[in-house]
């Protein structure tokens, strides 16, 4: 199953970017049942849209985040997100920095960092069928 264009947002990391997306997403004939945010900013602006339309988090949507901020796992419900070790990173580029000042800029090594899944309150299997994409 493929992902149709106008079901793909893509704007400013805010919440009032969070908040426009799911309301304009919310506003079609077929809601969907998940919205993958690329942070968690944007799924907490779709969180607080989400209570203003009275649209129940997760029973009508699930709304999933990335970067696991500290509110994430505070509010209600907690929001599902990728937490990503943002001081094993710094730390990282600051090695590589440092070595490279040291080795007069020579080629840095890539680093894979893998994130890890918090599933929190925010979502759940859909409670209605699945409906395939027009």
């Amino acid at each position: 199953m493929s992902l149709p264009p106008h079901r793909m947002l893509i704007g400013a990391s805010s919440l009032d970017y969070g908040a426009q997306g799911f309301s304009a997403l919310m506003a079609e004939a077929r809601r969907p049942t998940a919205i993958i945010c690329g942070n968690d900013t944007i799924a907490l602006g779709a969180l607080l849209a989400a209570q203003q339309l009275k649209v129940e988090v997760p029973a009508d949507c699930s709304i999933t985040g990335f970067d696991d901020l500290a509110i994430s796992s505070r509010i209600s419900p907690g929001l599902t997100t990728m937490h990503v070790d943002n001081a094993a990173i710094g730390a990282e580029a600051a090695r590589q920095l440092l070595k490279a000042i040291d080795q007069k800029f020579t080629s840095l090594s890539p680093v894979e960092f893998i994130p890890d899944f918090r599933l929190r309150g925010s979502t759940a299997p859909p409670m209605r069928p699945d409906q395939p994409d027009q």
